[in-house]
């Protein structure tokens, strides 16, 4: 409800040539409409249907500007176009699918109970924040870029061929709340500084897969443990850089690398445990916590001297470490 107070004021309306005189304190309230109504999805179809078609929504039309969308009747919905919404909420067991082509505007946040993917090469940037308890999938050979701010808590899927980028402001792009699971690539290289006197940095609750994390010269930060990562951490990425630091901060538990990583730059595990397995490799990262080689098959190497902190042991069992500087 908006309140005007007028004093010897006039207001036409233009359409009827109708006039209000209003003198000394009176007073006009004005009913405004908090938002346009909620568009539903109404097909409970379980193969991606076109968001675009207006029989899929209850008002016979999709949903456009300042509109809520809803999709949790089940049905899954695609969308390959730009298409502009308040928000949009999906739930139950509904699916959205972005496909290549797909533009999201609207500024409206994105809460996510169940399923969103991506496929068919799809090359598109997600500024919408995503929260809620579902999931991010990714399949198909495109690049997907997130900037927004999020919060969702269901699993990041990066299926072979994938690019996952994160691009936003540092500190307000992150997963925090989402294990993320790499066969493709994870890319944090494009991040910027946030906070002032803070690092450009991105936030996981966890890490598994055996993809590529490409740092660039930024900080990735694993809050948990207790998983394996067997692919590579490597410099670089679409935004370029070496120097980037790859950090356990949570949990007390370990994460074991078995892949052959190259970065350059550091690793970081207060409290926790960094476990190399196999033929899991560091050779150019320093590292300033504890690290246990007693898994790998012949030792390993790494670029320099472990810095500093109580928690800062080595547990060789039977193998060698080798400081290459």
């Amino acid at each position: 409800m908006l309140c005007l107070r007028f004093s010897q004021v006039s207001i036409k309306f233009q359409e009827t040539g109708f006039r209000i005189l209003l003198a000394g304190s009176a007073a006009i309230l004005l009913a405004v409409p908090v938002h346009a109504a909620d568009d539903n999805w109404n097909n409970p179809a379980i193969t991606y249907q076109s968001w675009s078609t207006g029989a899929n929504w209850d008002l016979g039309t999709a949903p456009t500007g300042a509109q809520s969308a809803a999709i949790a009747n089940g049905g899954w919905a695609k969308i390959d176009s730009a298409v502009s919404f308040s928000t949009l909420t999906i739930g139950g067991t509904s699916q959205v699918q972005l496909l290549d082509g797909a533009n999201l505007s609207g500024g409206g946040a994105i809460t996510n109970n169940n399923v969103l993917t991506t496929a068919n090469n799809a090359a598109l940037t997600i500024c919408n924040g995503i929260s809620g308890t579902g999931s991010l999938a990714l399949t198909g050979n495109g690049t997907v870029t997130l900037t927004g701010v999020n919060s969702y808590a269901g699993a990041t899927t990066i299926a072979a061929g994938s690019t996952l980028a994160v691009a936003g402001v540092a500190n307000n792009t992150t997963l925090p709340n989402s294990n993320v699971v790499v066969a493709g690539t994870f890319d944090i290289s494009q991040m910027t500084v946030g906070d002032p006197g803070q690092p450009a940095f991105i936030a996981v609750k966890n890490l598994s897969g055996s993809g590529t994390i490409a740092l660039g010269s930024k900080v990735l930060l694993v809050r948990g443990g207790g998983t394996v990562f067997s692919g590579a951490i490597v410099d670089g990425g679409i935004g370029g850089g070496t120097g980037g630091t790859f950090a356990i901060t949570g949990g007390g538990g370990t994460l074991t690398l078995t892949g052959v990583s190259t970065f350059h730059g550091t690793i970081s595990n207060p409290g926790n445990a960094l476990a190399l397995a196999g033929n899991g490799s560091i050779a150019n990262a320093v590292i300033n916590q504890a690290l246990d080689i007693s898994q790998t098959n012949s030792g390993a190497t790494i670029a320099a001297v472990i810095n500093g902190g109580t928690n800062a042991f080595v547990s060789l069992g039977s193998k060698t470490l080798t400081i290459a500087n």
